[in-house]
C-alpha cells in the first residue's frame, strides 16, 4: 500500500479543527437560547470555552478575534433556528373532517399555527439580527432562506384552502401576497404576545386566527 507522509495527519488536523469550530458554535448557540434574547455581540468566548472545556489556544486557532467567532455564530444560528415546526398544525388540521366549514378551518389553522409560533424562541432569537447594522452577506442569506421556508409553508397552506373551498384571490393578489402578508402579521402579533399574550387573544383564540378570518374574507371570493 503506498502512503503519503503527512496526509493523515492534515486529514485528521482538518476534522479535529471542523469538530472544534462545530462545538464552539453550538455552544454559543446554547448559551444564546439559554440566555433568552441575549445579544450575540454580548457573548464572550471565555464563557463558550469554559462551557465545552476547551482552551483559549482552540478557538483562536479558528478565528482571529473574538469578533469573528460572533460574525460566524450569528450566521450558524440563523441557519439552525427552527423556521417552520408545522407539526401542531398538521396534526391539528389531520384531525378535522373533510366537510369542515371554511371559518373553522381558517380559525384551527391559525391557532395551531400562532400557538406553535410563539412557544418557541427561534423567532425571539431572529429578532436580535434585525437591529445589526451591517450584516454580512452570508447572515442575510440565511436569514431570507427561512424566510422562504416559512413563506413556502403557508403558501401551501393558503393554496390548498383557496382549492378546498373553490375560493378565486380577488385581483391584483396573488397567494404569494397573502403569504407576506400572514408572515408579518404573526410577526407582530408574537412580539406583542411576548409581554401581553391577552392583549392579542380574543374568547375564540389567538387575534392571528380572527384576522386571518378576516383577510380571507377580504381578498377571495367564491369561484
Amino acid at each position: 500500500m503506498v502512503r503519503y507522509p503527512g496526509v493523515t495527519s492534515e486529514v485528521t488536523m482538518r476534522a479535529t479543527k471542523d469538530d472544534t469550530r462545530h462545538k464552539l458554535l453550538e455552544a454559543g448557540r446554547e448559551l444564546l437560547v439559554a440566555d433568552g434574547l441575549r445579544q450575540v455581540i454580548d457573548i464572550r468566548l471565555t464563557d463558550v470555552l469554559e462551557l465545552v472545556g476547551l482552551t483559549t489556544g482552540a478557538a483562536y486557532n479558528i478565528w482571529d478575534s473574538q469578533d469573528e467567532y460572533r460574525t460566524e455564530l450569528a450566521t450558524y444560528v440563523a441557519k439552525n433556528l427552527e423556521w417552520a415546526d408545522d407539526r401542531l398544525l398538521r396534526d391539528s388540521l389531520a384531525n378535522m373532517p373533510t366537510d369542515v366549514p371554511l371559518e373553522e378551518w381558517i380559525t384551527a389553522s391559525g391557532n395551531a399555527y400562532f400557538e406553535a409560533f410563539v412557544a418557541r424562541w427561534d423567532y425571539f432569537i431572529l429578532l436580535q439580527f434585525w437591529g445589526v447594522k451591517n450584516p454580512d452577506e452570508e447572515l442575510v442569506a440565511a436569514i431570507r432562506e427561512g424566510y422562504d421556508m416559512v413563506h413556502q409553508r403557508l403558501v401551501f397552506l393558503f393554496q390548498v384552502t383557496v382549492e378546498m373551498y373553490d375560493l378565486k384571490i380577488e385581483d391584483p393578489y396573488t397567494v404569494d401576497d397573502m403569504a407576506v402578508a400572514a408572515t408579518a402579521i404573526c410577526e407582530g402579533l408574537a412580539i406583542r404576545h411576548r409581554f401581553e399574550p391577552d392583549r392579542v387573544t380574543t374568547a375564540a383564540g389567538p387575534l392571528f386566527s380572527d384576522l386571518m378570518l378576516r383577510f380571507f374574507g377580504s381578498l377571495t371570493t367564491d369561484n
